[in-house]
């Protein structure tokens, strides 16, 4: 440090790697657009933007650990900034995250008739939550254990245990990808399979690849306390790739609970628990449900899924369209159903159409009645 230096802040020097970092991000930005819309030498500007940045962030990130480990500018008062800055950028993933996994409990809470009323959708096939998903939980949990014996190592001086834990932790982390990979193999569901499928893949997808981030974040770590660099006064970049991974092990509940456990089809399959809803006693609709049963039968190439909730029915066409409308008169003068309304659509390449009370027509916007 500068010896005539009074105060303990760093004044940076002028860089140039801002604005570099910014052409190289307008360059991918075009680029990207250019290769989207198939112009002629997109790829080639997107391939340069991307270089362009990669080598930014190497020589800038290589300046930052030369102003605080060789020149000593990062004083504690320094240390103070990079530290609350990763806890702002921790505390904006856990929201980001957040997000995801509350797509996922918002389908799975409240399940429409679009895929079935059940949750899983009916006619998806789903993971064990008890094979390798649970095993992928243990993982990175044993992976922060790992750097938290990293930790104490480096605090107690003891530089060689805190490489093998460092070791450790990349290891826990590379057999965690491994099996995060032939899961996505194995998975009977794609993402375009119903909301199920698109909630899966973006909630674990995005998971992985946090997981990816903080194991580079922890190789680096590594080989910086191989060559020295780290002392037990001086680890804010341990620091951080420590909290950043204790953020995404503990992360990983929340999809093995909310998505794989949640997500569990009931005793194996998801037909007995349709089987279930079927076969239950309707409440409110009783009569209506009694009735859409009993006239299954007649209604050419008709397979019945009576959903007997509160607020509606349904059945699944599996062959020629009948526009024949369910009617349901009025009993003793109580006027709860004076007919149905109807909604058409396609799920797993089924015509589908939804009979629902007239008094219950508010509840699902776009019918159209039939009396």
């Amino acid at each position: 440090m500068i010896e005539s230096q009074r105060h303990s802040y760093h004044l940076v020097d002028p860089s140039p790697w801002p604005i570099s970092g910014s052409l190289g991000a307008l360059a991918t930005t075009v680029g990207g657009v250019m290769y989207m819309h198939s112009f002629q030498g997109g790829a080639t500007l997107l391939s340069l933007g991307l270089i362009f940045i990669l080598y930014t962030m190497f020589v800038w990130w290589r300046d930052v650990l030369r102003e605080s480990t060789l020149e000593g500018h990062h004083t504690k008062v320094v240390q103070l900034g990079p530290r609350y800055g990763f806890i702002l950028f921790i505390v904006s993933e856990v929201m980001f995250l957040f997000a995801l996994f509350r797509a996922s409990s918002h389908s799975s809470l409240a399940p429409t008739v679009e895929i079935g009323g059940i949750w899983p959708p009916k006619g998806i096939a789903v993971l064990d939550p008890r094979e390798i998903p649970f095993l992928n939980t243990l993982i990175p949990l044993s992976s922060g254990a790992a750097v938290t014996w990293a930790h104490h190592a480096i605090l107690a001086g003891k530089e060689k245990r805190a490489v093998y834990a460092l070791v450790a932790t990349v290891s826990l982390a590379l057999v965690f990808t491994a099996f995060q990979g032939m899961e996505y193999y194995q998975a009977p569901p794609t993402i375009s399979d119903s909301i199920y499928g698109s909630t899966f893949f973006l909630a674990t997808g995005f998971h992985g690849f946090h997981v990816i981030i903080g194991t580079l974040f922890s190789i680096i770590c590594g080989i910086r306390q191989y060559l020295g660099h780290l002392t037990k006064e001086h680890h804010v970049g341990f620091e951080a790739a420590a909290w950043y991974w204790h953020f995404v092990d503990v992360v990983r509940l929340f999809p093995f609970v909310s998505i794989y456990w949640w997500g569990e089809e009931p005793n194996g399959s998801n037909s007995s628990l349709a089987a279930t809803k079927a076969n239950r006693p309707c409440v409110a609709e009783g009569t209506f449900c009694s009735e859409l049963k009993a006239r299954a039968p007649s209604l050419p190439s008709l397979s019945t899924l009576a959903m007997c909730s509160p607020y509606l029915a349904f059945t699944a066409l599996t062959g020629n369209q009948t526009k024949e409308p369910i009617h349901q008169q009025p009993r003793n003068g109580s006027g709860w159903s004076l007919g149905t309304a109807e909604r058409k659509y396609w799920f797993n390449q089924i015509r589908v159409t939804e009979p629902v009370l007239i008094k219950d027509m508010r509840r699902v916007p776009g019918m159209t009645i039939s009396r």
